[in-house]
């Protein structure tokens, strides 16, 4: 009998500990990572010293309340910017009006990935980004109507500063461009018929390998900048995805880095 008390008493104490961890597990800032045991749910702030081992794989949700960045950039009335809008689209002049292109830019806050491991980068082994099909109800929808042009939509890796409250049409950040390999600067997303056949959607995986590969080497991450391949003249074609401000949270931009 005499040892129970020290018993119950590390009993207790393990299922506190337990409880604590569970806790802070489920923070609105916390980071997925999966590896082979299992998974592991990790607070963000404790994401930066994490070693990553082969096998890992980290899920990063768009979530602007983790300080991801998403704006819209609209070329109409002197060039404009809409930060944390709903939508994630490319679309040419006739959805917004004369000279009313829309182009976006992201940022996942990757923790952990370009800061304290910048100089002892992870193996990436691959690199998607899953983009799903959303428009802002109030907007036309571009999936409803024949599209009369090359839909085609660009992801060009920035490597230009840029903040949320002052980049607009006319101060867009660089984009990369010259290296060696043409997909660590812009991945192309082919384009789709329109209208969508029923039952179908513009949900999209790219696989961004080389380029995040590219921002880990370079210790360089700016975002993500989604623009139409042609979108010089006035004409209806364009693609709209959910952004970090989706109301549908499951239409929300995610990314997976395989280690």
């Amino acid at each position: 009998m005499k040892n129970v008390a020290p018993v119950y008493c590390i009993l207790v104490c393990s299922l506190f500990a337990l409880f604590s961890c569970t806790k802070n597990t489920e923070d609105v800032n916390a980071a997925l990572i999966q590896n082979k045991a299992g998974s592991r749910l990790l607070n963000a702030s404790n994401v930066a010293i994490i070693d990553y081992m082969p096998g890992d794989s980290l899920v990063v949700k768009g979530d602007t309340s983790n300080g991801d960045e998403t704006v819209l950039l609209h070329s109409g009335y002197g060039g404009i910017s809409r930060p944390d809008f709903p939508s994630f689209t490319a679309l040419s002049n006739g959805f917004g009006g004369i000279d009313g292109r829309d182009r976006s830019i992201m940022k996942f806050k990757l923790r952990g990935i370009n800061d304290s491991l910048r100089n002892n980068p992870p193996q990436i082994q691959k690199a998607v980004l899953y983009l799903y099909q959303y428009h802002r109800p109030a907007d036309k929808d571009p999936y409803t109507i024949a599209q009369n042009g090359d839909n085609s939509v660009e992801l060009h890796r920035v490597v230009g500063d840029w903040e949320p409250g002052t980049i607009n049409w006319s101060n867009q950040p660089t984009l990369a461009r010259g290296s060696a390999n043409p997909l660590e600067d812009v991945v192309i997303i082919p384009p789709v018929v329109t209208p969508l056949p029923a039952g179908t959607n513009d949900d999209q995986v790219v696989d961004v390998t080389d380029m995040v590969r590219k921002i880990i080497t370079a210790g360089n991450y700016k975002g993500f900048l989604l623009k139409l391949t042609r979108q010089g003249e006035f004409s209806y074609f364009g693609r709209a995805y959910g952004s970090f401000t989706c109301p549908i949270e499951s239409k929300r931009p995610k990314l997976i880095l395989y280690f």
